[in-house]
């Protein structure tokens, strides 16, 4: 978003990548989100510290109920920055993507067409609308909190905070390195086999 004049103008991700160049681009969405995880690491850390449990029963209950305020802050602000970090890693995922749109050889959009159930070799535990609700295969749960939004061909996490499109998930599952192009171009490649 730029201020200009009187009003705020709000730019695509393509628009700000003609602007200041995807490689600019890529370059700052990796530090915003080295930074972003640095931050989370550090309010996940202050997190486990406040006391829980039979510990508070010791406390007062004007020291119970700061150490209950500070949990729930500290909870929603973790939250805050784990979907904002999930936002920078969507866009990266983008830009990369990018990159290899330049590549005669993959048609990205085609890439993304794939459906991502296609990725998921179990049944949802429950559909409703143009949402289908998995088991997470990133990490270990019984809940079905891994949504894949069919309309948009996306998923989310509210687990893990895992998010993202088909190649994002692909990269997970299979341990490559999000920030290597070869990495994205192998997973694309790949996934076009699944079509």
């Amino acid at each position: 978003m730029i201020n200009n004049g009187m009003k705020q103008v709000r730019y695509s991700l393509e628009e700000y990548g003609k602007i200041f160049g995807v490689v600019y681009l890529i370059g700052m969405f990796k530090d915003k989100e080295h930074e972003l995880k640095c931050t989370i690491a550090e309010y996940k850390q202050e997190i486990a510290e406040i006391p829980t449990g039979d510990i508070l029963a010791c406390l007062s209950p004007l020291e119970r109920w700061l150490y209950a305020e500070a949990l729930n802050t500290g909870s929603r602000q973790l939250k805050r920055y784990e979907n904002e970090l999930w936002r920078y890693g969507n866009n990266l995922n983008i830009l990369l993507g990018r990159k290899i749109d330049n590549d005669d050889s993959i048609d990205i959009d085609l890439v993304k067409s794939v459906p991502i159930e296609s990725l998921l070799d179990i049944e949802p535990m429950r559909i409703s609308g143009k949402r289908a609700y998995y088991v997470c295969p990133l990490h270990e749960e019984t809940d079905a909190s891994f949504i894949v939004y069919r309309k948009t061909n996306s998923f989310y996490c509210h687990g893990c905070h895992a998010g993202g499109d088909i190649i994002s998930l692909y990269i997970e599952l299979n341990g490559f390195d999000k920030e290597d192009p070869r990495s994205f171009r192998k997973a694309c490649k790949e996934i076009l086999k699944l079509n």
